[in-house]
C-alpha cells in the first residue's frame, strides 16, 4: 500500500485499509478471491448477465484489478488482530516492521546454516575423495547462488522496511 501511495501517512493507512474482515477466500484458477466475489460471479453467470466467455473474462479482470487492495486490507486486518487493536499506532507499526526484519534475517541465517550443513555433513563428504573434489562438484559455500540470492533479498527487504517506517 505504501509503495503505491507514496504520500500516505499512518492515518491514511488506517482509514484506507480498515474494512470488514474477509475470512473465506477461494482459489479460482490460481487467483484468490473473496468468497462473496466468487458467489456473485456465479450468480451473474447463472442469471445470464454474461452472454459469453469474453464477458466473464472481463468481469474476472475487474476482480483481478481490485485484488491488490483486497490483499492489503486482509493483511492489515490480520495485523490488527495479532496486535489486538482496531487500528495501528506508530509504535505498533514500527515494531511490526522491526519484527518482520528480524524474521527475514532469521530466514537468511537459516538458509546459510542449512546450506553449510550440506558441506559439513560426513555422509555428503564420503561421496568425494577430498574437499577439492567436493568443491569441484558443489562449488564453494561462499559462492552458493541461493545463499547470495537470499542475502540480497534480505538486504533489499530491510531497506524497503526502513522506507515504510513512520517517524
Amino acid at each position: 500500500f505504501l509503495g503505491s501511495n507514496k504520500d500516505a501517512t499512518l492515518d491514511t493507512v488506517n482509514k484506507s485499509l480498515t474494512s470488514v474482515k474477509i475470512s473465506k477466500w477461494i482459489n479460482v484458477g490460481g487467483q484468490l478471491m473473496p468468497e462473496k466475489d466468487v458467489d456473485r460471479l456465479r450468480e451473474e453467470i447463472g442469471n445470464g448477465k454474461f452472454k459469453n466467455w469474453h464477458d466473464i473474462h472481463n468481469r474476472y479482470n475487474q476482480l483481478w484489478k481490485k485484488y491488490p487492495l483486497e490483499k492489503q486490507k486482509h493483511a492489515y486486518n490480520i495485523l490488527c488482530d495479532v496486535l489486538g487493536s482496531k487500528s495501528i499506532n506508530k509504535d505498533q507499526w514500527n515494531s511490526s516492521l522491526d519484527k518482520a526484519a528480524n524474521i527475514q534475517d532469521f530466514i537468511c541465517n537459516q538458509v546459510s546454516i542449512t546450506r553449510k550443513k550440506d558441506y559439513d555433513n560426513p555422509f555428503s563428504q564420503i561421496t568425494f575423495r577430498n574437499q577439492e573434489e567436493m568443491e569441484a562438484v558443489n562449488g564453494k559455500i561462499e559462492d552458493n547462488q541461493f545463499i547470495k540470492q537470499i542475502q540480497e533479498e534480505t538486504d533489499n527487504y530491510s531497506k524497503k522496511l526502513l522506507r515504510y517506517k513512520f517517524l
